[in-house]
């Protein structure tokens, strides 16, 4: 048995945008989605700001392979468009650290 659904909204209301993400992400289906967040280039090609337009707060998020740069990001889910060394695109979750090669 889970926790109830009040609780769990409790819970999420008191997270940091990257624990939300995540949170959400861990308990599909019970939070609606979050709003879009800008994807902003970071200080180094291997990372990205994430600034959410909701909270107004940005965090930042790190390719999760070795020498890889962010492109950008997908139209929905979450995903990070990163290329690697050799130029091969990959779909990168930064919340989940899924991966997936083109």
């Amino acid at each position: 048995m889970g926790l109830a659904p009040d609780m769990l909204a409790n819970i999420h209301g008191h997270l940091t945008l990257l624990d939300r993400l995540a949170f959400a992400a861990a308990f599909r289906g019970a939070f609606k989605p979050e709003a879009p967040c800008l994807v902003l280039p970071g200080e180094t090609p291997e990372t990205a700001t994430l600034y959410s337009l909701t909270d107004r707060r940005a965090v930042v998020v790190r390719a999760t392979g070795l020498n890889h740069v962010i492109l950008g990001s997908s139209g929905g889910g979450g995903w990070l468009v990163t290329a690697d060394d050799r130029a091969r695109m990959h779909l990168v979750n930064p919340v989940t650290g899924e991966q997936h090669a083109s």
